[in-house]
Protein backbone atom coordinates (compact mmCIF):
# COMPACT_ATOMS: atom_id res chain seq x y z
CA UNK A 1 0.00 0.00 0.00
CA UNK A 2 1.36 3.61 -1.24
CA UNK A 3 0.22 6.36 0.49
CA UNK A 4 0.82 10.03 -0.58
CA UNK A 5 3.41 11.36 1.93
CA UNK A 6 1.18 14.63 1.83
CA UNK A 7 -1.79 12.99 3.40
CA UNK A 8 0.75 12.23 6.55
CA UNK A 9 2.26 15.67 6.28
CA UNK A 10 -1.77 16.64 6.72
CA UNK A 11 -2.30 13.98 9.44
CA UNK A 12 0.48 15.51 11.19
CA UNK A 13 -0.97 19.25 11.08
CA UNK A 14 -4.25 18.07 11.66
CA UNK A 15 -2.72 16.44 15.03
CA UNK A 16 -0.32 18.68 16.55
CA UNK A 17 -3.09 21.93 16.25
CA UNK A 18 -6.29 19.76 17.16
CA UNK A 19 -8.17 21.51 14.65
CA UNK A 20 -9.08 21.68 11.30
CA UNK A 21 -9.33 25.13 10.66
CA UNK A 22 -6.15 26.03 12.16
CA UNK A 23 -4.11 23.09 10.25
CA UNK A 24 -5.55 24.47 7.05
CA UNK A 25 -4.09 27.89 7.87
CA UNK A 26 -0.96 26.07 8.51
CA UNK A 27 -1.01 24.33 5.43
CA UNK A 28 -2.23 26.96 3.61
CA UNK A 29 -5.05 24.81 1.77
CA UNK A 30 -8.89 24.78 2.59
CA UNK A 31 -10.61 23.24 5.02
CA UNK A 32 -12.60 20.99 2.92
CA UNK A 33 -9.34 19.76 0.99
CA UNK A 34 -7.86 19.27 5.33
CA UNK A 35 -10.98 17.13 5.71
CA UNK A 36 -10.62 15.19 2.88
CA UNK A 37 -7.38 14.24 3.29
CA UNK A 38 -7.88 12.92 6.41
CA UNK A 39 -11.04 10.88 5.41
CA UNK A 40 -8.92 9.54 2.29
CA UNK A 41 -6.11 8.56 4.63
CA UNK A 42 -8.32 6.75 7.14
CA UNK A 43 -9.90 4.80 4.41
CA UNK A 44 -6.46 3.63 2.76
CA UNK A 45 -5.38 2.58 5.96
CA UNK A 46 -8.40 0.93 7.06
CA UNK A 47 -8.88 2.75 10.54
CA UNK A 48 -9.96 5.78 12.10
CA UNK A 49 -7.22 8.32 13.25
CA UNK A 50 -9.56 11.01 14.99
CA UNK A 51 -12.25 11.77 16.97
CA UNK A 52 -14.32 14.71 16.04
CA UNK A 53 -16.32 16.76 18.44
CA UNK A 54 -17.12 20.31 18.82
CA UNK A 55 -14.09 21.23 20.96
CA UNK A 56 -11.55 20.33 18.06
CA UNK A 57 -10.26 17.10 16.60
CA UNK A 58 -8.78 14.52 18.88
CA UNK A 59 -6.18 11.06 18.21
CA UNK A 60 -7.62 7.63 18.65
CA UNK A 61 -5.43 4.75 19.94
CA UNK A 62 -4.53 3.96 16.68
CA UNK A 63 -4.02 7.78 15.41
CA UNK A 64 -1.48 8.08 18.14
CA UNK A 65 0.65 5.25 17.56
CA UNK A 66 0.29 6.34 13.70
CA UNK A 67 1.50 10.01 15.00
CA UNK A 68 4.82 8.22 16.91
CA UNK A 69 6.03 6.52 13.70
CA UNK A 70 4.94 9.04 11.35
CA UNK A 71 6.71 11.95 12.93
CA UNK A 72 9.89 10.09 13.09
CA UNK A 73 10.07 8.49 9.90
CA UNK A 74 9.31 12.52 8.66
CA UNK A 75 12.10 14.25 10.48
CA UNK A 76 14.17 11.43 9.43
CA UNK A 77 13.58 12.47 6.02
CA UNK A 78 13.82 16.36 7.10
CA UNK A 79 17.60 15.34 8.17
CA UNK A 80 18.29 13.87 4.95
CA UNK A 81 16.69 16.34 2.71
CA UNK A 82 18.60 18.66 5.23
CA UNK A 83 22.43 16.75 4.89
CA UNK A 84 21.90 16.96 1.17
CA UNK A 85 21.16 20.76 1.02
CA UNK A 86 24.13 20.97 3.07
CA UNK A 87 26.22 18.81 0.49
CA UNK A 88 24.63 20.73 -2.60
CA UNK A 89 25.81 24.43 -0.72
CA UNK A 90 29.13 23.06 0.17
CA UNK A 91 28.25 22.95 3.93
CA UNK A 92 29.31 19.52 4.43
CA UNK A 93 30.69 16.33 2.61
CA UNK A 94 34.25 14.81 2.12
CA UNK A 95 36.90 14.38 -0.81
CA UNK A 96 38.93 11.03 -0.68
CA UNK A 97 41.92 12.34 -2.95
CA UNK A 98 44.83 9.83 -3.44
CA UNK A 99 48.49 11.22 -3.72
CA UNK A 100 51.84 10.64 -3.79
CA UNK A 101 53.57 12.24 -0.64
CA UNK A 102 56.06 14.77 -3.03
CA UNK A 103 52.87 15.80 -5.36
CA UNK A 104 51.30 16.70 -2.11
CA UNK A 105 53.80 18.72 -1.17
CA UNK A 106 54.66 20.41 -4.17
CA UNK A 107 51.72 20.80 -5.81
CA UNK A 108 48.85 19.57 -3.90
CA UNK A 109 48.80 21.71 -0.41
CA UNK A 110 48.47 25.29 -1.82
CA UNK A 111 45.42 24.00 -3.72
CA UNK A 112 43.89 22.40 -0.90
CA UNK A 113 44.85 25.23 1.21
CA UNK A 114 42.81 27.24 -1.09
CA UNK A 115 39.25 25.38 -1.25
CA UNK A 116 39.53 24.71 2.39
CA UNK A 117 39.31 28.69 2.73
CA UNK A 118 36.30 28.61 0.79
CA UNK A 119 34.56 25.78 2.39
CA UNK A 120 36.10 24.89 5.35
CA UNK A 121 33.23 22.09 6.34
CA UNK A 122 34.50 19.97 3.54
CA UNK A 123 36.56 17.65 4.96
CA UNK A 124 39.58 16.17 3.03
CA UNK A 125 41.09 12.67 3.17
CA UNK A 126 44.44 12.18 1.74
CA UNK A 127 45.45 8.95 0.95
CA UNK A 128 49.24 8.18 0.00
CA UNK A 129 50.54 5.26 -1.85
CA UNK A 130 51.81 4.26 -5.20
CA UNK A 131 49.66 5.29 -8.49
CA UNK A 132 48.89 2.15 -9.44
CA UNK A 133 47.06 0.96 -5.89
CA UNK A 134 45.98 4.19 -6.20
CA UNK A 135 43.67 4.25 -9.12
CA UNK A 136 42.78 0.58 -8.25
CA UNK A 137 40.99 2.38 -5.31
CA UNK A 138 39.86 5.07 -7.74
CA UNK A 139 38.30 2.60 -10.31
CA UNK A 140 36.79 0.60 -6.80
CA UNK A 141 35.43 3.71 -5.78
CA UNK A 142 37.28 4.13 -2.26
CA UNK A 143 39.07 7.18 -3.47
CA UNK A 144 37.33 10.26 -5.38
CA UNK A 145 40.20 11.61 -7.42
CA UNK A 146 43.41 10.32 -7.96
CA UNK A 147 46.50 12.76 -8.68
CA UNK A 148 49.82 11.33 -10.86
CA UNK A 149 52.34 11.58 -13.00
CA UNK A 150 51.46 10.74 -17.04
CA UNK A 151 48.56 9.64 -18.27
CA UNK A 152 47.52 5.66 -18.25
CA UNK A 153 46.60 4.58 -21.95
CA UNK A 154 43.46 2.98 -23.42
CA UNK A 155 41.14 3.41 -19.93
CA UNK A 156 37.93 3.28 -20.31
CA UNK A 157 37.08 3.36 -16.86
CA UNK A 158 38.99 6.85 -15.62
CA UNK A 159 38.82 10.29 -17.06
CA UNK A 160 42.18 12.26 -17.22
CA UNK A 161 43.19 15.65 -17.47
CA UNK A 162 46.36 17.25 -17.78
CA UNK A 163 46.90 20.07 -14.93
CA UNK A 164 50.60 21.34 -15.14
CA UNK A 165 54.15 20.23 -16.63
CA UNK A 166 56.43 18.55 -14.68
CA UNK A 167 60.28 18.76 -14.85
CA UNK A 168 62.68 15.95 -13.92
CA UNK A 169 66.69 16.32 -13.18
CA UNK A 170 69.52 13.96 -12.25
CA UNK A 171 70.74 15.49 -9.02
CA UNK A 172 74.03 15.17 -6.93
CA UNK A 173 75.81 16.37 -4.12
CA UNK A 174 78.61 18.83 -5.33
CA UNK A 175 80.33 18.13 -2.39
CA UNK A 176 80.62 14.68 -3.62
CA UNK A 177 80.49 14.51 -7.18
CA UNK A 178 81.58 16.87 -10.50
CA UNK A 179 79.19 16.45 -13.00
CA UNK A 180 78.83 17.98 -16.15
CA UNK A 181 76.81 15.94 -18.40
CA UNK A 182 75.46 12.79 -18.37
CA UNK A 183 78.49 11.25 -19.29
CA UNK A 184 80.14 11.56 -16.10
CA UNK A 185 76.97 9.99 -14.65
CA UNK A 186 77.45 6.39 -16.41
CA UNK A 187 79.77 4.98 -13.58
CA UNK A 188 78.28 6.16 -10.64
CA UNK A 189 75.98 4.96 -8.03
CA UNK A 190 71.84 5.34 -8.93
CA UNK A 191 69.32 6.68 -6.48
CA UNK A 192 65.71 5.91 -7.76
CA UNK A 193 62.26 4.78 -6.73
CA UNK A 194 61.65 1.57 -6.64
CA UNK A 195 60.55 -1.22 -9.69
CA UNK A 196 57.27 -0.78 -10.15
CA UNK A 197 56.45 3.14 -9.32
CA UNK A 198 55.72 5.77 -12.35
CA UNK A 199 58.80 7.81 -11.71
CA UNK A 200 60.98 4.67 -11.72
CA UNK A 201 59.49 3.66 -15.04
CA UNK A 202 60.26 7.25 -16.64
CA UNK A 203 64.03 6.60 -15.23
CA UNK A 204 63.94 3.29 -16.84
CA UNK A 205 63.13 4.57 -20.44
CA UNK A 206 65.57 7.60 -20.11
CA UNK A 207 68.37 5.22 -19.38
CA UNK A 208 67.36 3.03 -22.11
CA UNK A 209 67.13 6.31 -24.39
CA UNK A 210 70.81 7.89 -22.99
CA UNK A 211 72.14 4.20 -22.85
CA UNK A 212 72.95 5.27 -19.52
CA UNK A 213 73.30 1.33 -18.09
CA UNK A 214 73.20 2.84 -14.81
CA UNK A 215 74.32 1.19 -11.48
CA UNK A 216 71.57 1.30 -9.61
CA UNK A 217 72.40 1.27 -5.84
CA UNK A 218 69.30 2.52 -3.87
CA UNK A 219 65.93 2.20 -4.32
CA UNK A 220 63.52 4.17 -2.01
CA UNK A 221 59.96 4.70 -2.19
CA UNK A 222 59.35 7.96 -2.27
CA UNK A 223 60.98 11.46 -4.13
CA UNK A 224 61.64 13.20 -0.62
CA UNK A 225 63.90 9.77 0.67
CA UNK A 226 65.84 10.23 -2.82
CA UNK A 227 66.73 13.37 -1.97
CA UNK A 228 67.91 12.89 1.43
CA UNK A 229 70.27 9.80 0.00
CA UNK A 230 71.52 12.31 -2.43
CA UNK A 231 72.44 14.60 -0.19
CA UNK A 232 74.44 11.83 1.97
CA UNK A 233 76.39 12.25 -1.16
CA UNK A 234 75.52 8.41 -1.98
CA UNK A 235 75.08 8.64 -5.40
CA UNK A 236 72.42 10.60 -8.32
CA UNK A 237 69.19 10.83 -7.98
CA UNK A 238 66.50 11.07 -10.75
CA UNK A 239 63.55 13.29 -9.61
CA UNK A 240 60.91 16.33 -9.93
CA UNK A 241 63.46 19.40 -10.37
CA UNK A 242 60.79 21.28 -8.09
CA UNK A 243 62.27 19.48 -4.95
CA UNK A 244 65.51 21.02 -5.00
CA UNK A 245 66.09 23.16 -1.79
CA UNK A 246 69.83 23.16 -0.78
CA UNK A 247 72.60 25.29 -2.51
CA UNK A 248 74.95 21.93 -2.33
CA UNK A 249 72.50 19.82 -4.81
CA UNK A 250 72.98 20.50 -8.17
CA UNK A 251 70.97 19.21 -10.91
CA UNK A 252 71.82 18.10 -15.03
CA UNK A 253 68.37 18.69 -16.87
CA UNK A 254 67.21 15.90 -18.57
CA UNK A 255 65.75 16.15 -22.28
CA UNK A 256 62.45 17.60 -22.88
CA UNK A 257 60.85 14.46 -23.77
CA UNK A 258 61.41 12.78 -20.35
CA UNK A 259 59.87 15.00 -18.58
CA UNK A 260 55.95 14.46 -17.81
CA UNK A 261 52.52 15.88 -16.90
CA UNK A 262 50.64 15.96 -13.79
CA UNK A 263 47.68 13.95 -14.59
CA UNK A 264 44.23 14.67 -12.34
CA UNK A 265 41.91 11.29 -12.73
CA UNK A 266 38.06 10.90 -11.87
CA UNK A 267 35.57 7.71 -12.60
CA UNK A 268 34.19 8.01 -15.40
CA UNK A 269 31.01 5.71 -13.51
CA UNK A 270 30.64 7.15 -10.45
CA UNK A 271 28.21 10.77 -10.21
CA UNK A 272 30.32 13.60 -8.29
CA UNK A 273 29.43 15.51 -5.67
CA UNK A 274 29.25 18.89 -5.92
CA UNK A 275 32.23 19.26 -3.84
CA UNK A 276 34.15 17.18 -5.73
CA UNK A 277 32.89 19.08 -8.61
CA UNK A 278 34.17 22.44 -7.11
CA UNK A 279 37.89 20.34 -5.79
CA UNK A 280 38.40 19.47 -9.32
CA UNK A 281 37.49 22.65 -11.24
CA UNK A 282 40.22 24.23 -8.80
CA UNK A 283 42.56 22.01 -9.81
CA UNK A 284 42.37 22.52 -13.30
CA UNK A 285 42.17 26.11 -13.04
CA UNK A 286 45.46 25.87 -11.18
CA UNK A 287 47.34 28.11 -8.47
CA UNK A 288 49.32 30.92 -8.99
CA UNK A 289 51.46 29.64 -5.66
CA UNK A 290 52.15 25.89 -7.43
CA UNK A 291 55.54 25.61 -8.36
Amino acid sequence: MAVNIEYYKTFLAVARCKNLTQASTQLSISQPAVTKTIKQLENQLGSKLFIRSKSGMTLTPEGKELFVKVNAALNILKDAENDFTKKENLESGEIRIGVSTILTKLYLLPIIKDFKEKYPKVKINIQNGLTVDLLHLLKKGSLDIVIYNDKIENSNILEQKVLEKINYSLIYNKDIYDIKSLKDCKNLPFIVQKEGSRARNIFDNFAKKNKLNPNISIEVTSHELGYEFVKQGLGVGFTYSEIIKDDFIKSVPVPADINSEIIMATNKNIVKTNAIKKFCEILEEGNENVW
